[in-house]
């Protein structure tokens, strides 16, 4: 028995019963048609997931009317003719055993004209940041709006959807109506709670009345807003009370739309970083449907950041809520309810909240990837052993070696990966010794342990001079020897100053100097900086940018950045950036910031400059003797995306 039981018993939402109280929740991929139609694409993507477990499937938000769309390739039920391909979506996904639910959505003021070809609309005309301002929904529009909800539940219980999910929440447009911050209208759907909540209690009423009484609807509400003048939980309640009464079948509790609060207090991050980054702890946004489930009698699901099997079953245990929704982690693995049941917690590729692929490919209106499974978009390829089995030697054992040794092992080859050092999974073990960043190390876990699961040889403490390899008997070559840090200051330092390296640092090296200088205000700086500052030593962050962590992703999704900023300032981290070293003295680092000379007190420097890609002995000439394959750092220093995808593509590619 799984032991995490708890999450496998039966449970109802309205008239139809689940397997178990794990749902696979709605996430948006950006994997339909042009025209909100279902491809193949979007088929195998939901029906691998479907397979992997889950009581429940509730698809990404389904656009009601072409005004409603807000991504280039989000799937459609606004007209008849998407019906036939909405049935092959809910055959194949009952098919492979879970019941489904589609996700209805107007997204609002979320809307785009470039997308949609119309121009947005809200309750009033408040725009997101950076976004359009909509035009207020006259009488008619607002009507119009859930007359198109009915019709597309009635077109999803048509199509053989088990229920409708209504997306009230994350800024869409029924929480444009209930939020008293952004309904500023002087008409009757405005004023008190009950005049707020009318909106959307007239489309759950009318759901009920197109597609039949007995068609169950749960509804996804922003339970708190976290803002002051927003929508709080005491009001959530009594319009939970509200939608009960109206028809609701079951309700999930989040939060926000985040990021409008002032504070930065990092133990309620989670106000402040929507996206729930690294740095935010798990299921931070449980105690929404603890609150909610006290006062119904209707199921209740959490979602946000509840990836962790004992974390979710704890969460069913303690009667904090009825049911989980899993979203990044069936991203992760779409397999992962299958193994929870199976009691193979540690064969889970865990989603490690990094945002890259899911929540930064939707920022781009392209379809998603996921950093720790290079799979994601490509499952209606299918997945074939390779015509022939040959011996791959694969030379370097982090994340981008793991990855092409565990792929080539899955597609029938016989692996060996040597690594240099005595432990292989690289510098996903320094990430994960940063304070909050533990799901990385999580993910070395789990490369190694699934490679040696498929029978791949690992070599530690390995060294390969590629001139020998040809002796080794090996037919394919893979090189993912990484990279290591800049060691050499581009400033001067004084005789006898303490030098101490990040990696170091990271990998537990506690200095005998109590206050540092970090020089370098990037990811792995920031992180040795947090490190230290947690561990009581006095830290300041030196870097030549205008701010710390510039990085185009952090320019897609900043909130990983604001929550490690707001860490630094909690532990009294002082940054210096637009600053240049010039010299490190026994007491001091001397900048210039902004051309302004400065002096910092400082008993001794960290460098966090960078890193340099590394290659094998012999790895040039070996080029022109036979094929080999690069992967990682070792190619061009980047992210742990970068190196899963390529490690990916090289054990592809044999």
């Amino acid at each position: 028995m799984s032991s995490c039981g708890e999450l496998f018993q039966t449970i109802k939402i309205g008239n139809i019963e689940l397997e178990n109280r794990i749902i696979h929740g709605p996430a948006t991929t950006n994997f339909g048609g042009l025209n909100g139609e279902i491809i193949p694409l979007t088929l195998e993507y939901y029906r691998t997931r479907a397979q992997g477990g889950p009581g429940l499937v509730i698809t990404e938000a389904a656009f009601v009317s072409q005004e409603s769309k807000a991504w280039p390739r989000q799937i459609g039920v606004d007209r008849d003719e998407l019906i036939p391909g909405l049935k092959q979506l809910s055959d194949a996904i009952h098919e492979a055993g879970p019941k489904v639910f589609l996700q209805l959505c107007h997204a609002g003021r979320k809307a785009s004209s470039q997308i949609s070809g119309k121009p947005p609309v809200c309750a009033s005309p408040v725009a997101l940041t950076g976004g359009e301002v909509p035009r207020e929904m006259t009488e008619e529009d607002i009507w119009r709006t859930i007359d198109d909800f009915g019709a597309a539940a009635k077109r999803a219980k048509e199509a053989g959807f088990d229920g409708v999910d209504i997306h009230s929440g994350h800024g869409n447009l029924p929480i444009s109506f209930y939020s008293p911050l952004i309904n500023s209208r002087k008409d009757g759907w405005n004023g008190g709670l009950p005049q707020r909540a009318r909106f959307l209690l007239e489309v759950v009423r009318k759901i009920k009345e197109a597609a039949a009484t007995d068609f169950p609807i749960s509804v996804k509400i922003s339970a708190e807003e976290f803002v002051d003048d927003g929508f709080h939980l005491d009001e959530a309640k009594e319009l939970v009370k509200m939608l009960v009464d109206a028809g609701a079948d079951a309700i999930c509790a989040y939060g926000g739309p985040a990021g409008n609060v002032s504070h930065r207090d990092v133990d309620r991050s989670y106000e402040f970083a929507g996206t729930l980054p690294l740095g935010v702890k798990d299921g931070p946004l449980v105690f929404l449907a603890e609150a909610i489930k006290r006062i119904t009698d209707v199921p209740v699901m959490t979602v946000g950041r509840v990836n962790d099997p004992a974390f979710a079953a704890a969460v069913i245990r303690e009667g904090r809520a009825d049911l989980v929704q899993v979203s990044r982690g069936f991203i992760a693995d779409a397999q992962w309810a299958n193994k929870v049941k199976a009691d193979n917690l540690d064969l889970i590729r865990p989603c490690i909240a990094c945002g890259n692929g899911c929540f930064s490919n939707i920022k781009l209106g392209v379809g998603i990837t996921c950093t720790v499974n290079p799979g994601v978009g490509q499952e209606y390829l299918g997945f074939e052993k390779a015509p022939k089995a040959k011996k791959v030697l694969i030379i370097g054992g982090g994340a981008a070696g793991l990855e092409a040794a565990i792929t080539a092992a899955r597609r029938g080859h016989a692996v060996t990966v040597a690594e240099a050092t005595d432990k292989v999974g690289g510098q996903l073990h320094l990430a994960a010794s940063a304070p909050g960043r533990e799901r990385i190390g999580y993910f070395a876990v789990y490369l190694e342990k699934e490679a040696r699961r498929l029978g791949v040889e690992i070599k530690t403490g390995t060294k390969i001079n590629m001139n020998a390899v040809k002796s080794m008997g090996v037919d394919d070559i893979i090189v993912a020897t990484g990279a290591l840090p800049i060691s050499i200051p581009p400033f001067e330092v004084d005789e006898g100053v303490k030098i101490y390296n990040s990696w170091d640092i990271l990998a537990g090296e506690e200095p005998d100097i109590k206050t540092l200088v970090v020089i370098g205000g990037g990811i792995v700086g920031c992180e040795a900086a947090d490190y230290l500052a947690e561990k009581g030593y006095r830290v300041a962050v030196v870097e030549m940018l205008k701010d710390l962590l510039i990085d185009d992703f952090y320019n897609l999704m900043p909130d990983e950045k604001i929550v490690m900023k707001a860490k630094l300032d909690h532990y009294g981290v002082v940054s210096y950036v637009s600053s240049k070293v010039q010299k490190v003295t026994n007491n001091s680092v001397k900048i210039l910031k902004d051309a302004v000379p400065m002096e910092i007190p400082a008993d001794a420097i960290v460098m966090a400059i960078g890193s340099r890609p590394v290659l094998p002995e012999g790895a040039e000439a070996a080029n022109n003797s036979f094929k080999v394959s690069y992967a990682g750092d070792c190619v061009k220093v980047r992210r742990i995306h970068d190196a899963i995808e390529e490690g990916y593509r090289a054990g592809m590619s044999i």
